[in-house]
């Protein structure tokens, strides 16, 4: 019976496991954030967002607030990814069609009629 009772109670190394997954996962989606919009806006350049994923490596090593399970560095990246979101907008971390804008009957319609016109 204290068996069960004991095996049925959370230890505290279990909490903080699951935070560190949490903070682990949170500095994972900021940091994917951040690499596909330097691919965005580097044209596709892959060897720029590998760059760029090996300084966010690196900077973990040398910088211990970076570090994925140190919840402040982890803060500080996502911060980072909301500005990022906010200043350039969700719609720049996706890939755009080779038009560059999306191909809308209504604008491609209006387009045509000012090229006649012209």
């Amino acid at each position: 019976m204290i068996d069960s009772a004991i095996a049925g109670r959370k230890t505290e190394g279990e909490h903080d496991q699951k935070m560190k997954h949490f903070i682990f996962a949170c500095g994972t989606i900021a940091d994917s954030i951040l690499i596909t919009w330097v691919y965005n806006h580097t044209r596709g350049s892959v060897l720029l967002a590998f760059l760029f994923h090996n300084a966010l490596n690196i900077t973990a090593l040398y910088l211990p607030l970076s570090l994925s399970d140190n919840w402040q560095g982890v803060v500080a990246q996502c911060l980072v990814a909301l500005i990022v979101v906010i200043a350039t907008g969700p719609a720049r971390l996706s890939r755009q069609p080779s038009g560059g804008l999306m191909q809308d009957p209504l604008i491609l319609r209006e387009r045509n009629l000012k090229e006649k016109r012209g």
